[in-house]
């Protein structure tokens, strides 16, 4: 370092971890020795609608409101781990007039998620003295997957001072792996992803490194002026994404661990962050005691690439576009 340059590194970690269940239970018995759903457990006063012979009745079940031992219907299990690296050098010229930093974010991403629904069908079931029956069925449906994908950004800012002007101009290359799963799934032909979406998945990306990876270039630009004494004129404009939830992405790709539900989710691949553009602009005042502000700014936000859900499996896709208008006032 120095009076003119400067750097910074910076290195983090999160972790969080959500599970559900009943009380601590494990995700399924040893072996069914009971009715575990409540919605199966008759109760009184108990209704008859098909008279059978004189050795059993036909009964509807009841409301699911009965007491199962707290077996629960779902059992969910999933962790999120992020470390990222962060570095930028930052340098003065003209007198510090002029400030110009440089640097990247590194961002690796581990998930893992086990969602599995009645979790006891597929258990063992005892059909003799010592016997159980062998099943390799993980409950009625589930969900798992484990990922790693990265991300990160290459950036330039550039903020110039000359005569109460102020501009800040840059650019942040951002790019973006889903990992080797989606990789590996995409080139799987068991997998249940469509040819196009496969097609368009290697088309829209680049393998660098042995995985494959989206960019995507973000502008900005700030600039502020002063008009009179206390009043300033500002003008912003630049680009930001939002990557979608891992679940749009991973879920069901697996044919070994696939949802076969009706109503499951099924992953999209190829799916894109959403990109919004916003133009602001804007007009402050301020007394010279510090007493009194006023303040009004308009602004516009464009978004492409909105996520929605479509089709039979209810598979996330880009298909939406948006567009925010306001205003702000402020007065204090």
């Amino acid at each position: 370092t120095s009076e003119t340059m400067f750097y910074e590194i910076q290195v983090s970690r999160l972790f969080t971890r959500l599970r559900a269940d009943a009380n601590g239970r494990n995700w399924r018995p040893d072996s069914v020795d009971g009715e575990f759903d409540a919605e199966s457990i008759t109760t009184y006063p108990v209704d008859i609608f098909e008279q059978g012979s004189q050795d059993f009745r036909y009964v509807l079940p009841g409301p699911g409101l009965a007491n199962n031992g707290g077996i629960a219907s779902l059992w969910h299990d999933h962790f999120a781990e992020e470390i990222v690296v962060q570095s930028s050098v930052t340098k003065f010229l003209n007198n510090q007039d002029n400030e110009l930093t440089a640097g990247l974010e590194l961002k690796f991403q581990d998930y893992q998620w086990i969602d599995i629904q009645r979790p006891w069908v597929g258990a063992p079931i005892q059909i003799g003295e010592g016997e159980f029956s062998e099943t390799q069925r993980l409950g009625e449906s589930y969900d798992i997957w484990h990922v790693k994908p990265k991300r990160g950004a290459f950036y330039v800012t550039d903020k110039i001072r000359y005569k109460g002007l102020v501009a800040t101009l840059g650019a942040r290359f951002q790019y973006w792996a889903p990992g080797k799963f989606v990789d590996n799934m995409v080139n799987n032909p068991d997998a249940p992803i469509l040819d196009e979406v496969r097609r368009e998945y290697k088309d829209g990306t680049t393998k660098l490194l042995g995985q494959r990876f989206k960019f995507r270039l973000l502008p900005k630009i700030r600039v502020s002026f002063p008009v009179r004494e206390n009043q300033v004129l500002f003008f912003n404009y630049g680009h930001s994404t939002r990557l979608p939830h891992p679940r749009y992405i991973y879920a069901g790709l697996n044919p070994f661990y696939q949802d076969r539900s009706f109503l499951s989710d099924l992953g999209n691949p190829d799916l894109d962050p959403e990109e919004s553009r916003t133009v602001e602009t804007g007009f402050r005042y301020q007394s010279s005691a510090g007493d009194e502000r006023f303040g009004v700014n308009v602004f516009v936000t464009r978004i492409d690439d909105l996520i929605a859900y479509q089709g039979n499996n209810f598979s996330a896709v880009n298909v939406d576009e948006a567009e925010i208008q306001g205003a702000e006032f402020e007065y204090g």
